[in-house]
């Protein structure tokens, strides 16, 4: 993380969005006169117990740290 942060803030929401998607938005931000400021961009936005299922269904063969073992079992 560019800022220097040690870990993420635990709101326990996250926002995703492709990178194609990312890249897309950027292209119109460049040829849209009419564009300017900031602009939040996101797909979806989910829940840590989700993400923590997505990523072990992602890469069964990786070990998620017993914190969101613990999570994810109490949540069920």
């Amino acid at each position: 993380m560019g800022t220097g942060m040690k870990e993420l803030p635990q709101s326990g929401l996250f926002a995703y969005l492709h990178v194609e998607d990312l890249a897309q938005i950027h292209i119109s931000a460049l040829e849209i006169t009419k564009a300017s400021g900031r602009y939040i961009c996101y797909e979806r936005v989910v829940s840590e117990f989700e993400l923590v299922e997505l990523i072990r269904k992602l890469y069964p063969e990786r070990s998620v740290p017993s914190r969101y073992f613990i999570l994810c079992t109490h949540t069920r």
